[in-house]
């Protein structure tokens, strides 16, 4: 394993455990806000390793990640302009959400490909794309359900920043899905 890949794994797993424990934390304090900057540094080295790891050529996830590095800029931005975003903490946790369900994803399909004994292929490919599947309607469904965000219902505006989260989530992953199809299954 090449030292990039080790830095894209290791980096990952920080953010992939500081990010589920920012879920359980009260939102705002100061370990949410240390766990958080922790989180936000960890995934921008490991998106940034497996982009340039994956040089000259640049796969879907590699460009996944690409738009993941988008997202989590955007998660920071929302945050550090609030005056700008009224509904700033929904922006934020949605588009933090969004780099964690990518996060989970991308662990998921090591953990696959050590499974299924490939990590890189046809197989690899159907199984990560069943994985992405899997996850995007369970992230889905989770947001769905929840009707109480924070501990109060949410005002109009944080309802529709939530509804561009779910179109933003399952456009991703869609997009991901479509372009390793030819991966999954090549002609």
């Amino acid at each position: 394993m090449n030292p990039l890949s080790i830095l894209h794994l290791c980096a990952g797993l920080i953010s992939l455990a500081m990010g589920f424990a920012i879920v359980w934390l009260p939102k705002g304090d100061r370990r949410h806000r240390l766990f958080g900057w922790i989180y936000v540094v960890a995934m921008a080295i490991s998106l940034f390793s497996i982009v340039i790891r994956t040089q000259p050529r640049l796969p879907p996830f590699a460009a996944y990640a690409l738009f993941m590095m988008m997202v989590l800029a955007g998660a920071v931005g929302v945050s550090r302009c609030r005056r700008k975003f009224p509904a700033w903490r929904a922006w934020h946790g949605a588009l933090m959400a969004l780099t964690l369900l990518g996060s989970t994803m991308a662990a998921s399909s090591i953990l696959g490909a050590v499974v299924i004994g490939a990590g890189n292929g046809p197989a690899f490919y159907r199984m990560f794309n069943a994985i992405v599947a899997s996850a995007t309607l369970l992230a889905l469904g989770l947001i769905a359900t929840r009707k109480i965000i924070w501990g109060r219902i949410p005002l109009p505006r944080e309802r529709a920043a939530r509804l561009w989260y779910s179109a933003l989530v399952a456009t991703s992953s869609s997009a991901l899905i479509a372009l390793q199809w030819p991966l999954a299954f090549p002609t």
